[in-house]
C-alpha cells in the first residue's frame, strides 16, 4: 500500500477486517473483535489529534465512517453515544478552541422502503454537514462568522465546504478577498464559494453544480403513471440504455420492464405554476399546456424482471425528440450477490446474472 499522508488509518482497518472482523449487515463489516468498527476509528481520531497538539503544528485531518452508520436506516443510532463521547472528549481537552471540527456525510439513504418516499428522496439529496467554530474565531473574523451563520438557509454544497477548508489553510484570503462583501458575484457565480462569504439568495442547483437528478430546488409536481404511454416510453428508453450496458458481458440477463412505480414532472424553481391542479397531474405528452418550457423533464422509478430491482433515473425531452438521461441511474434496492458474476463496478448495481444452464 502507497502511504498517501503522514497518518494513514486504512493498512489497520484492512488488517483488522481480515483478523478480527465479524457481524456483516449490509455487506459491511460491523465489528472488530469485541468493539464496533467505528468506535476503533474514533479512537485513532482522539489519539492522533492528542499526538498532534502535542506538537504545535497545524494540522488537516480527514476521516470517513462507514460501517456503522452505511446500509440502513436505523443502524447510526447505535454510533449516537460514541460520536457524542468523542465530541466532549475534544471540548475536555480544549481542542475546540483550536480547532474547527467538521461533522458530515455525503448522501442520505440509497435504497430502502424509505426511499421511495418523497422524504427520502430528499434526504438522500441533501447530506448533512454541522461546523463547530472556536469561539476566537468568531471574535477575529465577525463578517466571516455572520455569514456563515446566515448561509445555513442558503443552498450549499461540499464544493463550498472545500473553498471553506482551502481559507482556513490560509486565513489571509479572508482578510483579502473582497467576496466577504460580495462583491465578487454580481454575475457570475463560482461552482464553489466559501462558507465564508455571503451566497446569494438567487443561487440555483445549476449555479452550484447540481444536476437535476440531485437538486432539491425545484418544484415536483406527481403525474398519473397508469396507461401513460409517455411514463412508460421513457422508463422502456431508460431500460435500453441499461441493457446496452451489457452487450460485452454475456453473463448479465436482458432485463425487460415489469412496472412503473411512480413518475414525477420536475418544474424549475420552487414556486408553484399559477392554477395548479391539486393532486396527481394527468401529463401524457411533452407538450402539454401546464408545462412552461418546450421540454420535458420526468425522475421515474420502475421495477425491472427478472431481478426485481427498482431504479430511478431523470431524463428530459424536447417536445417529440429523444429521451435523455441527465445523470447516472439509482438503484433503489439491494442488489447483494446479483451481479457476482461481474467485477465491472459500473455494471455491480444492473446485472442479474444468469444461472449456468
Amino acid at each position: 500500500i502507497n502511504q498517501p499522508t503522514d497518518y494513514y488509518y486504512n493498512p489497520l482497518t484492512l488488517h483488522l477486517e481480515k483478523f478480527l472482523g465479524h457481524t456483516r449487515v449490509n455487506q459491511m463489516t460491523l465489528c472488530y473483535g469485541p468493539r464496533l468498527g467505528g468506535d476503533v476509528l474514533l479512537d485513532y481520531l482522539e489519539k492522533l489529534a492528542h499526538t498532534m497538539n502535542q506538537t504545535n503544528e497545524n494540522y488537516f485531518q480527514f476521516v470517513w465512517a462507514t460501517s456503522t452508520f452505511h446500509g440502513n436506516l436505523c443502524q447510526g443510532a447505535i454510533g449516537d453515544e460514541s460520536v457524542l463521547k468523542t465530541l466532549q472528549w475534544f471540548e475536555a481537552q480544549g481542542h475546540l478552541e483550536q480547532t474547527v471540527f467538521a461533522l458530515m456525510s455525503d448522501h442520505g439513504m440509497r435504497w430502502g422502503d424509505v426511499r421511495s418516499t418523497l422524504q427520502g428522496r430528499l434526504e438522500e439529496n441533501m447530506p448533512f454537514l454541522y461546523l463547530l467554530i472556536p469561539g476566537r474565531f468568531q471574535e477575529q473574523f465577525p463578517l466571516a462568522a455572520k455569514n456563515l451563520i446566515e448561509n445555513q438557509n442558503k443552498l450549499t454544497t461540499h464544493f463550498d465546504l472545500h473553498e471553506t477548508l482551502q481559507d482556513l489553510s490560509d486565513l489571509g484570503r479572508i482578510f483579502q478577498r473582497n467576496v466577504l462583501r460580495g462583491s465578487l458575484f454580481d454575475k457570475d457565480l463560482p461552482r464553489g464559494i466559501s462558507l465564508f462569504s455571503p451566497i446569494p439568495a438567487r443561487r440555483t442547483c445549476k449555479d452550484a453544480g447540481i444536476s437535476e437528478q440531485w437538486c432539491v430546488c425545484d418544484y415536483i409536481k406527481p403525474i398519473q403513471v397508469e396507461n401513460n404511454t409517455l411514463v412508460w416510453d421513457g422508463a422502456s428508453n431508460v431500460l435500453k440504455h441499461i441493457n446496452a450496458m451489457f452487450t460485452q458481458y454475456q453473463n448479465c440477463s436482458t432485463l425487460s420492464l415489469q412496472r412503473v412505480l411512480n413518475a414525477q414532472v420536475i418544474l424549475p424553481g420552487l414556486d408553484k405554476p399559477e392554477n395548479e391542479d391539486e393532486g396527481i397531474w394527468e401529463i401524457t405528452s411533452s407538450d402539454d399546456p401546464k408545462l412552461t418550457k418546450t421540454e420535458i423533464t420526468l425522475t421515474i422509478a420502475f421495477s425491472v424482471h427478472p431481478s426485481n430491482g427498482t431504479f430511478e433515473a431523470t431524463i428530459t425531452r424536447r417536445t417529440h425528440g429523444n429521451w435523455t438521461i441527465t445523470d447516472e441511474i439509482s438503484r433503489t434496492n439491494l442488489y447483494g450477490d446479483q451481479s457476482a458474476c461481474v467485477d465491472a463496478y459500473q455494471l455491480k448495481k444492473f446485472c442479474y446474472c444468469e444461472l449456468p444452464k
